[in-house]
């Protein structure tokens, strides 16, 4: 199974390699901050030097989503890698002054002294999007059945369990494996909770949302109309549906 960006699924199908998603994130925690408090606006971007993960990576993905929204593109800024996690430190050591960041990696930065001003967030700046899927190659899928419907359900299962404000305690401990605070930790879970990051109610696979993408790829020229994927090609609603009855069944 990968975890991968709606975009790129969409990509990768147009091109012929049949993934199909069973689960996702409906709402993105990315969000574009700098510790100059006179980039404070999407269009106050422009000519700044950016901090992503890679070229093509999910970051820089969400940065151009999140650029679109004020009529500026890629060309407009200046994306500067910084592998894996590497962008939280990189502001708090003063090697960046902007960067694209999750929700608790701005808890954290602010947890060590730093500043930040918000320019954009993404949840709000681009409604009806997808953060993420989890998705599988039809092949597998076929054959592994029985396994994905386990798998989603020990998901769906740990969602409800992290939901639960009882646990909160116990969720930001099992977190800290990650080197953030625990104290940290359990003020971004909060903020997750608030924002539905892991939705407990269906799939979090709105077809709204994947249209959108769908329909946004095409537009970008980064897919082709006559092989773009529909709805029904790239997301199998029947595992979800199975592994809810299973935890339903079991309790959990």
């Amino acid at each position: 199974m990968a975890i991968t960006p709606p975009a790129q699924l969409v990509q990768l199908d147009a091109q012929g390699s049949q993934l199909v998603a069973l689960q996702g994130q409906e709402f993105p925690d990315w969000t574009i901050v700098s510790t100059d408090p006179s980039v404070n606006s999407c269009t106050s971007l422009k000519g700044q030097s950016v901090g992503v993960d890679a070229v093509g990576g999910i970051r820089y993905i969400a940065l151009l989503q999140m650029l679109k929204t004020c009529g500026l593109s890629i060309s407009d800024v200046h994306p500067l890698a910084f592998p894996g996690n590497a962008n939280p430190q990189a502001l708090v050591a003063g090697q960046l002054k902007v960067s694209v960041l999750h929700l608790n990696e701005v808890v954290d930065v602010t947890s060590q002294g730093k500043k930040l001003t918000t320019a954009v967030t993404m949840a709000t700046a681009v409604p009806d999007t997808m953060y993420e899927m989890y998705s599988v190659t039809t092949t597998s899928l076929a054959k592994k059945r029985a396994l994905f419907v386990k798998l989603i359900a020990a998901q769906i299962a740990t969602i409800n369990w992290m939901a639960d404000p009882k646990n909160a305690d116990a969720v930001a401990q099992y977190a800290t494996v990650t080197g953030d605070k625990k104290a940290d930790l359990l003020n971004a879970m909060a903020q997750y909770r608030t924002l539905n990051f892991w939705t407990t109610t269906d799939a979090a696979l709105p077809q709204k949302n994947i249209d959108n993408t769908i329909h946004g790829q095409v537009a970008a020229g980064n897919v082709k109309a006559a092989q773009a994927p529909t709805y029904n090609n790239i997301v199998d609603l029947s595992v979800y549906a199975d592994a809810a009855k299973l935890v339903a069944q079991s309790g959990s």
